[in-house]
């Protein structure tokens, strides 16, 4: 059986975790490449549900401040 190095850790393992499907091999192995996905998915969902970032001038960021300040007291 033939080995393969995952580029990503360094793993020697078999042949059957690099297998493209359509042929050929990827360079890191099946388990890094879920744990890949995984994170990318999971930065996806939380970059679509942060809100926009308001960009301010120093006058608007003075008026704002001023109002939480008072606001709190």
């Amino acid at each position: 059986m033939m080995t393969i190095t995952c580029t990503k850790y360094l793993l020697t393992l078999g042949q059957s975790f690099f297998i493209k499907e359509k042929g050929g091999f990827y360079t890191c192995c099946i388990s890094c490449r879920e744990q890949n996905n995984e994170y990318n998915k999971k930065r996806k969902k939380i970059n679509e549900t942060q809100e926009p970032v308001q960009i301010l001038n120093y006058k608007e960021l003075d008026q704002c401040l001023s109002e939480l300040i008072n606001d709190i007291g």
